[in-house]
């Protein structure tokens, strides 16, 4: 398992983008195989791709699955009990400060806090500043009942 991702910046893709359709035209893909705490239940066949600008990261998330559920109406809600993908990142270096995890439904709705790595206290991000957070997904809000065929989302 490679457990080494190399972010690429966008300039280093060699090109200029005319849409943000366009921002992962050859970024590497690579298959999730990681997990915070124990093997979850339930692990869909999962691809990403991560690239960054001078203002941006850019992250993309494909999903394939035979049980998608998006009943979360708001922002901060239980996305985790949805079909949802998460990301974990440090702002810098020092993993040891903490960390933030960001959840994002199939439906696009965030669920975003920061772990204090000292006192593992956990501290919401503001709504203000998850409206900053620009989704792009591809299944309607609510997907409700479950679809359960092979469905990418």
């Amino acid at each position: 398992m490679n457990k080494i991702y190399r972010v690429s910046s966008i300039e280093h893709l060699g090109r200029k983008f005319e849409s943000k359709k366009e921002i992962f035209d050859g970024a590497e893909f690579q298959i999730l195989q990681n997990y915070m705490g124990r093997e979850p239940d339930h692990f869909p066949e999962t691809k990403f791709a991560l690239v960054y600008d001078q203002n941006n990261i850019h992250l993309k998330f494909i999903v394939s699955d035979n049980y998608i559920i998006s009943v979360a109406e708001n922002h901060m809600g239980k996305v985790w009990q949805d079909s949802c993908v998460e990301f974990f990142f440090t702002p810098g270096n020092n993993i040891s400060i903490g960390y933030f995890n960001l959840e994002i439904n199939c439906g696009g709705k965030i669920y975003f806090q920061f772990k204090n790595g000292r006192t593992d206290k956990k501290t919401s991000v503001k709504l203000k500043d998850i409206q900053k957070v620009k989704v792009f997904h591809s299944m309607p809000e609510i997907v409700l009942p479950e679809i359960e065929t092979p469905t990418n989302w």
